[in-house]
């Protein structure tokens, strides 16, 4: 069985219960109206008879049989959650002289449609016997004098007579019905009252909301977003219930209205159930009421999306069930906060009271628990004003507070800061020291190991100037016909040559060094500086092939460098393309484009793993296919440090048994 079914059979045996104990009444008594300024309440007076289909009429409810079904409540009652439109019937005996206008006034002001139907005459025979007087859903109707927010209809009873009215009402919410007769000047003054209270309500909320705002801004905590989205939804549900809407946007329908209604009392449960998971935290001291709180924010996005999609009549109860359960749980939370001396637990629950109390009673009257009356009208606004303005003094507390928090920790973390300071601060200054200490063992050992090469080379010297000498005096006792032993001595003097420049510049390491960089260039051919590098790569591997590739311009291209350095850097790559290459062919490209020369040397050999490749140009790494090969791991190095100090670049490109390729990109020299 569906729940609102369940509960509006709930609330039918109640009211019998009701009834029984106190005995019912033959019919509803005549309300006699004498007081010219005063106002009389048809609570007890009033009987009433459910249309379940909608479809009766006035000649139904006089003059058919349906009219035995009416029942004498007897005082004030309370039909909750219900889509049966409710005839009503009462008789009014005027008893003041005639000429000044009465007042019908039907509450609560949420009622979407009110139908009156005055007679004309004391015993009506017809329907045309009755005046039909209409208040719709925005509250228009021609009898109104002036805009209210109260919903209310003039009526002309004629002095001295008692004659029976029929009213027609029907609401698309909860239905707690109450009906006043007022005179003019009553009605005025009330209206004036009611409107006064209301509109201190609205601009009280509309402030809080906006403060709350700010402490969101300044705090940047969730919780007084969270209240702002809570008391926004109280300030729209006052503006619709309290009739504001049908002043300033009239021309909405009695769906849109409804809407208005709805929409906002299905949203609170959202925001209450985040507002108060944050302002109790709950998360970090009751994991399972955690649990039930996020359950309840999800219940609500629901409600709200089906209310929109205009369910509202069908989740009611379950809605007001879900928000009974929040109720009930912020409530003993906020107890064992106080049982737990935690931290303005009595602020939060004195702030909170006044929620829980205005809360419950007006679940328990759209419920049809309570009876609708003058006091239940204002319980609810009355409360949640108590609870908005104390809850604002407690969250501007709480904001001082975490302020003060924030301001004690960030005092504490500064001398922590300090502390922290001068303790890495003497450690740096240790390091400091160490370092100086290791920096200058460290010169010394450089200097130590320049002075031993310096020793080294100079010592290289004289017996490379003894064969170079040698060598030129074996080739100037040559036969002129001798070619053969002419061109290996020829290759003697040559890698002569070059291990004497090699050792010309270990002597002069400022011209390699990247901190020093001082390489001694000047306008190179680039042409011949290639083909000698080549021509000694032959000579000392003469059964191997080396292809050498020039572009149509070789011989006008030049370069701005050491050409000591650039021949180093060069061989150094040749050497490796042999070293590694298996006995393939090794290439070597030259191409010049837009002011810049690629220098490519290419070998078909066994190539350099993909993983290992960012790291070739680090001093004495080898690649790990490489351990079987001669060599210390510093060619590559070099050469980049020598081409780099050139304003020059170099990159590399290699795949396992494919082979690799490394390209040095120089500058051209402008032309003369």
């Amino acid at each position: 069985m569906p729940i609102p079914v369940r509960a509006g059979i709930l609330a039918r045996l109640l009211a019998l219960v009701f009834f029984v104990w106190v005995g019912p009444a033959a019919a509803a008594e005549t309300v006699r109206f004498a007081d010219a300024d005063g106002a009389v309440s048809l609570a007890g007076r009033l009987d009433y008879l459910r249309d379940p289909t909608g479809q009766l009429g006035i000649g139904d409810i006089a003059f058919g049989n349906v009219a035995a079904g009416f029942v004498t409540p007897p005082g004030l009652f309370n039909l909750g959650y219900t889509a049966d439109a409710v005839w009503l019937r009462f008789t009014i005996e005027r008893r003041q002289p005639a000429g000044r206008e009465l007042y019908l006034q039907f509450l609560p002001n949420f009622l979407t449609h009110v139908d009156v139907f005055e007679p004309l005459v004391d015993r009506p025979a017809t329907t045309a016997d009755f005046r039909h007087l209409v208040l719709d859903a925005a509250g228009r109707t021609d009898q109104r004098p002036y805009v209210t927010i109260e919903r209310v209809l003039a009526i002309e009873p004629p002095d001295g007579a008692a004659r029976t009215y029929y009213a027609r009402v029907v609401s698309l919410g909860s239905l707690p019905l109450r009906v006043d007769l007022r005179s003019s000047a009553d009605r005025a003054w009330h209206a004036a009252l009611t409107m006064s209270f209301s509109a201190a309500y609205q601009g009280l909320t509309l402030v809080v909301v906006l403060v709350n705002i700010v402490f969101f801004v300044v705090a940047q905590a969730r919780v007084y977003l969270f209240y702002a989205g809570y008391v926004a939804c109280l300030a729209a549900l006052n503006f619709a219930a309290g009739g504001f809407i049908r002043i300033f946007l009239p021309q909405l329908d009695a769906g849109e209205i409804q809407l208005a209604l709805t929409v906002p009392v299905a949203l609170q449960t959202v925001m209450a159930a985040l507002f108060v998971r944050d302002l109790l935290e709950v998360p970090a001291r009751y994991h399972r009421v955690d649990g039930i709180m996020r359950v309840i924010a999800v219940l609500g996005v629901v409600a709200t999306m089906l209310t929109v999609a205009g369910w509202f009549q069908q989740i009611a109860v379950l809605q007001a069930v879900v928000q009974l359960i929040l109720t009930l749980t912020t409530f003993l939370v906020s107890l064992d906060l106080i049982r737990r001396r935690a931290p303005q637990a009595i602020p939060l629950f004195i702030g909170l009271s006044p929620l829980f109390v205005g809360v419950t009673f007006a679940l328990l009257r759209a419920l049809g628990l309570v009876p609708q009356s003058e006091l239940a009208d204002y319980t609810f606004q009355v409360t949640t004003l108590a609870h908005v303005v104390l809850m604002n003094i407690v969250l501007g507390g709480r904001l001082k507070l975490s302020q003060s928090m924030e301001m004690a920790a960030a005092r504490q973390s500064e001398q922590r800061a300090r502390s922290l300071a001068a303790e890495r601060t003497a450690d740096l200054d240790a390091a400091r020291r160490d370092a100086e200490a290791a920096l200058a063992a460290e010169r010394e050992a450089q200097t130590e190991q320049v002075r031993l090469i310096d020793l080294i080379a100079h010592q290289y010297r004289t017996p490379l100037a003894i064969i170079a000498n040698t060598a030129q005096s074996l080739r100037l006792s040559l036969s002129s016909g001798d070619h053969g032993n002419a061109e290996r001595v020829e290759r003697i003097i040559r890698a002569v040559r070059r291990l004497a420049d090699t050792l010309d510049v270990a002597l002069h390491p400022d011209r390699v060094e990247p901190h020093e960089a001082r390489p001694d260039r000047r306008r190179v051919q680039l042409q011949p500086l290639i083909a000698t590098t080549v021509q000694r790569a032959r000579d000392g591997h003469p059964t191997r092939e080396i292809r050498l590739v020039l572009p149509p311009d070789a011989e006008t291209l030049a370069i701005d460098a050491d050409p000591q350095l650039i021949d180093i850097a060069l061989t150094n790559l040749v050497d490796n393309a042999m070293k590694f290459s298996n006995g393939t062919p090794v290439s070597i490209t030259v191409a010049a484009s837009q002011g810049r020369v690629a220098l490519n040397v290419s070998d078909r050999g066994i190539g350099i793993p993909e993983d290992e490749l960012h790291e070739v140009f680090r001093k004495f790494f080898r690649a790990a296919n490489a351990s079987d090969r001669p060599g210390m791991g510093i060619g590559l190095r070099l050469a980049r440090q020598i081409v780099q100090n050139h304003g020059g670049d170099i990159s590399l490109r290699s795949r396992v048994g494919v082979g690799t390729t490394v390209t040095i990109d120089l500058p051209l020299s402008p032309a003369d």
